[in-house]
């Protein structure tokens, strides 16, 4: 779909046993697998309620959605992604500290999405981009989510 892009097909579960609230914010429970149900190796295992909404909009009524996630590399000012209809984007920032990439929002508040080379598998860390940073490096990107 975009030449520069990177997705992963992905089974998104919801986990009720996840959820939970820290600091006035409520968290949903995630649970992300393969394709095949083999559940993915990553320590992402909550969204707050806007990154689900933003991410998974509406569709994300029931239990389960197979989507492709997708990552598009992109500069802090750059022009919005130019989607599809019913498709939404969301400019994020992720920072390599150390072993582990923190996802920043677009106004660089540091969220609780956090990837970790000692947890995530390779192909998750190649999609979201810590496989290529050095330390303290940023990288911006858009992110959207089409249902398969």
């Amino acid at each position: 779909m975009f030449e520069h892009g990177r997705f992963l097909t992905l089974e998104v579960r919801r986990n009720s046993c996840l959820d939970h609230s820290h600091d006035r914010i409520r968290y949903s429970g995630i649970t992300f697998c393969w394709p095949d149900g083999r559940p993915v190796s990553t320590g992402v295992s909550k969204l707050c309620q806007v990154g689900t909404r933003v991410l998974l909009g509406k569709r994300f009524g029931g239990d389960r959605l197979l989507v492709e996630i997708w990552v598009v590399p992109t500069g802090e000012d750059a022009p919005r992604l130019d989607l599809p209809k019913g498709l939404r984007s969301c400019r994020l920032m992720l920072k390599r500290l150390g072993q582990q990439g923190v996802i920043h929002l677009f106004d660089r508040t540091p969220t609780d999405l956090i990837f970790d080379d000692g947890v995530d598998e390779a192909p998750v860390l190649q999609w979201i981009g810590l496989a290529s940073l050095a330390a303290n490096e940023e990288f911006w990107l858009d992110v959207f989510v089409k249902p398969v």
